[in-house]
């Protein structure tokens, strides 16, 4: 089993499918591609909030054992690492058994669009209070025109009553098929969807 900090150059990604989730959030497009199997089920664009979620055909929101989710909400001023540091607290809270978190180095690695650094992490939790499973996901934070975006790659398993040892051999291409498809563009005037300019259709 590969360790969690293996190069993400080195991962090999999971097929994509031939769909790119494109929409126009706060300031930027945002676009990222979806694995084979995944589909969108639902988005909510609130004047501070945005979310999309995806999760894998014959799966709902609700019952799912896999999500890919993308956030985005203005914040001023934070920083990616900061806004990752927020998320991994209020996860860890969630979390009725010790959390693994893991910083992971971007080694070159960046989001088209973003401004300042980005973050990589990894998250854990044996045993999630509110559903009685383990929930892991890999993540990736980037800011760009004052807001934050955090695309997720989530998963849930049996409970476990220790501390998640991740498998670096499924979650580091998860990682990079992450990192592989997002970008934040800037709007083109009068581009109407599906983006061109941000798609490369």
């Amino acid at each position: 089993m590969r360790p969690l900090l293996a190069l993400l150059v080195l991962a090999p990604l999971p097929a994509l499918a031939d769909v790119t989730v494109v929409a126009p959030v706060f300031d930027r497009i945002a676009a990222f591609a979806l694995p084979e199997g995944f589909a969108s089920a639902f988005e909510d664009a609130q004047p501070g909030f945005y979310i999309h979620e995806s999760v894998p055909a014959g799966e709902t929101v609700d019952a799912w054992s896999q999500m890919i989710t993308l956030t985005a909400q203005p914040a001023p001023g934070l920083s990616a690492e900061a806004a990752a540091q927020s998320i991994g607290a209020g996860y860890g809270d969630a979390c009725a058994v010790p959390l693994t978190a893991i910083a992971i180095p971007p080694e070159g690695a960046s989001v088209p669009g973003a401004e300042g650094p980005i973050f990589l992490g990894y998250v854990g939790c044996g045993r999630v209070a509110a559903t009685g499973q383990s929930e892991e996901m890999a993540f990736v934070v980037a800011v760009a025109a004052d807001t934050v975006y955090f695309l997720q790659w989530a998963a849930r398993g049996p409970a476990q009553d220790q501390a998640i040892e991740p498998d670096g051999d499924l979650w580091t291409p998860r990682l990079a098929a992450l990192m592989g498809g997002l970008r934040l563009c800037v709007p083109v005037a009068d581009e109407a969807a599906p983006y061109p300019s941000c798609t490369g259709g």
